[in-house]
């Protein structure tokens, strides 16, 4: 790859995260909802897929074939990923490794002229497989590492000549886990650290228990020939006031040995022993996952490397062509941070950490690199690997360790940023976007956001989708992409229940598009290979959106649901009430704070150290005005015991210009940093800014009921509701003023839900996403709106323990006066509003069962995934099921209606009545009104039941591991 010079470079790019860039959203900004856009979203609305390819083994027709079903299906979206094959079906060798050859651009040409013949845009991901690489990164340019040389000496000899100790290898390296490569002639000797022993020792390195199995001791250091070098067996403890670290062009080193100065040996203590560290830089060799062989990982940390990387792969004459020809490719994806390294690295860290002025610390940590040093550590925290602690330390205080260790990660995060602001001005220097999960490695997960055009998230975790949610907000995009059903899920056993949920969690939490995960070309379908399914990247986990699974016949309505939600939650812009201080490097949780907030009503962000010093966040009429006006905020909330000083200050400096501070529990008393052992006074330094603050007017809430008393003083919500603690909602200001509010029930039950609309909102309107309909939504005098919501549960296939309950719906307050056409409003409530009970109701009565050629007719109701029923014969049948009942109905007075509802479905239903279709039951309310098809009489129902797919590619299971299949309820009509 071509150089560049790295501090201009670096000077442009960094300045790059402060410039606007485009986001994604609607062609056409409207002044409120428009309602027909929002009954049927354009395909910019329609949420994506990621679409697995088996490298290059995909030919035009298929290719074809798969856009006209998504595009049929209401995918808006495909990001294209060409992945590493498992198995390669025979004569495929050179087709799967083809990737980003002139032949794979050729259908990469196909597929993205023929997506957007049929209006899909096209990601493209950095790479094959994840994290981004390809076959032009080299060895060189691999994501970087730090090993260890150690000999212990006494004074004496560390006063004479002093070899300098060769690298040791770590398992990383070596052995049957071994990810990384070693080439002796990139190992590079970047210091030399002398430390004085004190005769201590800390962590001692056992074997433990790890993910998938045991866990090693990583206690072992080797040879080039995989033989044991070392022993490291418990930590050992340094003096820092006995240390020295000297960098590798320094004087004291010459031709592979160390000579100490005058000055330094007459610092040595005659009666102790010292640790004669050389620490070096290495590239890890690192590989992506399921990427093509033998293909590394770009150094992310290294801007410079990662630079040259964007050059040389959207430089590519034939993807630069496919990219001057088509309108629809939006954007570079990389997916979520997950390297293999011993530690997080690279080459010119140790330049960073000597910069007193840049590093973000304020002193040298170039002594305290090597005490970070770990095997394996620098993992996917899924795969449990790594040292549980350090082999060398200057501290067995556990919050000293913690301090150093947060200084550290303050260096890898600026490392990664710069990697990011690379990446960034790659992909818009050749008119995409760069889409990022930015997460796993000890970052800024929040200040990400600033060099990232369209931030995503993933997984269903409501408050890790409102921490990157939160980092948009606060730094201008209002585009926000989720890698959805993924760990949890199981490939066809997931149910629209859970689909439908997920919808909802990501839109009350921020996110207002994402990915289905995913959906794999067809290869080796009904293969020796690959059986009925095919190929599948990810046959655990996941979600499969492909035509074989039998749900699939009802992913265009609810694409269509998703949809409706997606438009609604990228209207106007977002408005909260709160903005929650996150640590950096930290997570949220329900933390009391947190959990009084939302049984409160209130609308809260959480808010990173550099968006609060920053200084364009300022004071303006009591609000806080957050970079430069990009969010506004009525308090900022602080339950944090430690908080940076520049933090702390800024927080006074807040105060003091008529900000509404609440500190939660107590004011911070210390900073999180070590301070070059200082931290006490640094401590004591945000102790005094902590109460600076409160003299400044800021409160400090003792208790949840303080807190509440605090936030209902301090805030001033347009639209909230009375305290509920199973209610998650967000808001949205329209352009012209309105408030668009999406609210959840989460418990298990009916909730009661008042909600409290400011005045200056007249008429108010329930947006129903599950069907694109608009309804009137009823104020009392007092101006609130009183409802009860039903409950939801994804019982089926839960994401993660017994289920998640969720059910929602979308509030607008229309400004003023401002009215929807009459006509534009349907008549009722939504029906997932609890709908009125009736005293007349009719069971419908089940005589039989068919599937396939055959009918059943004794005892029909039940689970097809017992033995017990029908004798096992349809224990993996994924067959749809026609149930046939009866029920009779008097005539019906005027203004009357017939409600269907059902029980223990397993998992969609469509319903007939008389022969005609009357629609779809695919998750709760199970309740359908079928008035429009009902006569007087004796009605015949049908209930068509689609199994999951589960239980038919597992035939071989125990009948306790399928999953639930059948129809196994009660089905009753109600006349209301």
């Amino acid at each position: 790859m071509a150089k560049k010079k790295l501090a201009l470079f670096l000077a442009g790019i960094m300045l790059m995260g402060s410039l606007s860039f485009p986001v994604w959203a609607a062609d056409d900004t409207l002044n409120s909802v428009d309602l027909a856009a929002f009954a049927d979203p354009g395909m910019n609305y329609r949420p994506g897929v990621r679409w697995w390819w088996p490298g290059g083994a995909v030919d035009e027709d298929t290719l074809k074939k798969e856009i006209d079903y998504l595009a049929e299906n209401g995918f808006g979206y495909v990001e294209i990923n060409p992945f590493q094959v498992s198995t390669i079906l025979e004569g495929d060798e050179d087709k799967v490794t083809s990737i980003y050859t002139p032949e794979f651009y050729q259908l990469l040409e196909t597929a993205v002229s023929y997506c957007e013949e049929k209006g899909i845009t096209v990601d493209l991901n950095m790479g094959s497989g994840w994290n981004a690489n390809s076959g032009d990164v080299t060895y060189d340019e691999s994501m970087g590492n730090m090993t260890l040389g150690r000999n212990t000496v006494t004074a004496a000899e560390a006063k004479e000549t002093i070899e300098i100790p060769a690298a040791e290898r770590s398992s990383f390296y070596v052995g049957d886990a071994a990810k990384g490569e070693w080439e002796n002639s990139s190992v590079k000797l970047q210091g030399i650290l002398v430390a004085e022993l004190t005769g201590e020792n800390g962590t001692d390195f056992v074997e433990g228990e790890g993910t998938f199995g045991p866990k090693p001791s990583y206690e072992e250091v080797y040879n080039a020939d995989g033989s044991v070098c070392k022993s490291y067996d418990t930590q050992v403890v340094l003096n820092p006031d006995n240390s020295y670290f000297i960098e590798a062009d320094d004087a004291q080193i010459q031709d592979g040995k160390l000579v100490l100065s005058d000055d330094i040996k007459n610092k040595l203590s005659d009666d102790k022993n010292y640790e004669i560290v050389a620490m070096y830089y290495i590239p890890s060799g690192g590989k992506g996952i399921d990427c093509a062989e033998d293909w590394y990982v770009v150094d992310h940390m290294d801007a410079e490397k990662v630079a040259d990387y964007m050059n040389d792969w959207l430089g590519n004459e034939n993807l630069s062509a496919i990219l001057e020809k088509h309108q629809n490719v939006r954007a570079a994806f990389n997916d979520s941070y997950e390297f293999y390294s011993d530690i997080y690295y690279t080459e010119d860290m140790e330049e960073l950490a000597k910069d007193c002025e840049n590093n973000g610390l304020g002193y040298d940590f170039s002594k305290y690199l090597p005490t970070i040093y770990k095997q394996y550590s620098a993992a996917p925290y899924y795969m449990g690997l790594g040292t549980t602690d350090t082999y060398l330390t200057y501290t067995t205080n556990d919050d000293e360790k913690a301090r150093i260790t947060y200084d550290y990660n303050t260096l890898i995060n600026k490392k990664f940023q710069e990697g990011m602001a690379a990446f960034q001005k790659g992909a818009n220097d050749s008119g995409l976007l760069y889409r990022q999960e930015a997460y796993n490695p000890p970052i800024d997960t929040i200040g990400s956001a600033q060099y990232i055009d369209i931030p995503e998230t993933e997984q269903s975790d409501e408050y890790n989708l409102i921490r990157t949610s939160s980092g948009a907000h606060l730094y201008g995009k209002n585009y926000v992409t989720c890698e959805q059903f993924t760990l949890g899920c199981t490939p066809l056993a997931n149910s629209l229940e859970q689909m439908k949920i997920g919808y909802d969690i990501m839109a009350t939490s921020g996110v207002n598009n994402f990915f289905y995960h995913g959906y794999m070309y067809e290869y080796g379908v009904d293969s020796e290979e690959y059986g009925e399914m095919g190929w599948a990247p990810f046959p655990s986990i996941g979600i499969n959106m492909t035509d074989r699974n039998t749900l699939s016949g009802y992913f265009s309505e609810m694409n269509a649901y998703a949809a409706r939600v997606n438009y609604l939650m990228q209207q106007g812009t977002v408005s909260k009430d709160v903005a929650y201080y996150m640590p950096f490097n930290g997570r949220l949780s329900e933390t009391d704070a947190v959990k009084t907030m939302n049984t409160d009503g209130i609308a809260w962000d959480a808010i990173n150290d550099s968006s609060i010093v920053a200084e364009n966040t300022t004071v303006q009429d009591g609000q806080i005005v957050v970079n430069n006006g990009n969010m506004e905020y009525d308090a900022l909330v602080v339950e944090a015991a430690s908080v940076p000083e520049a933090t702390m200050e800024k927080i006074a400096e807040l105060a003091e210009n008529g900000a509404n501070i609440i500190f939660y529990g107590s004011t911070p008393e210390k900073q999180p940093g070590y301070c070059d052992g200082n931290y006490a006074e640094a401590d004591a330094k945000t102790a005094e800014a902590a109460q600076k603050a409160v003299e400044n007017g800021a409160v400090v809430a003792a208790t949840t009921e303080d807190f509440s008393a605090a936030l209902e003083e301090k805030t001033l919500p347009e639209v909230s509701y009375e305290d509920n603690e199973n209610i998650r909602f967000i808001r949205r200001t329209l352009d012209d003023g309105s408030e668009l509010v999406y609210i959840r029930n989460i418990s298990a039950e009916d909730n009661t839900i008042t909600v409290d609309v400011s005045e200056e909102y007249g008429n108010c309107y329930f947006l129903d996403q599950s069907n694109g309909k608009v309804y009137a939504a009823e104020k009392q005098e007092d101006g609130k709106i009183t409802f009860t919501m039903d409950a939801s549960n994804d019982r089926l296939s839960g994401m993660g323990g017994d289920g998640v309950n969720s059910m929602a719906i979308a509030l607008l307050c229309e400004k003023g006066d401002a009215a929807l056409d009459e006509s534009a409003v349907s008549e009722g409530t939504p029906k997932c509003l609890g709908q009125t009970e009736s005293a007349d109701t009719r069971e419908v009565t089940v005589n039989s069962l068919t599937v396939g050629d055959k009918t059943y007719t004794e005892n029909v109701v039940g689970k097809w995934n017992s033995d017990d029923f029908q004798n096992g014969e349809l224990k993996n049948s994924d067959k749809t099921g026609v149930y046939t009942g009866t029920v009779t109905i008097d005539a019906l007075g005027d203004g009357q209606k017939a409600v269907l509802t059902l029980s223990d479905v397993y998992t969609a239903a469509s319903i007939k009545v008389n022969g005609t279709d009357v629609g779809n039951l695919l998750y709760a309310p199970w309740t359908l009104d079928i008035t429009d098809a009902v006569k007087e009489g004796e009605n015949t129902i049908e209930i068509s039941v689609t199994p999951r797919k589960y239980n038919a590619i597992h035939a071989d299971a125990a009948t306790e591991e399928l999953i639930d299949t059948g129809f196994a309820g009660t089905a009753t009509v109600e006349i209301q």
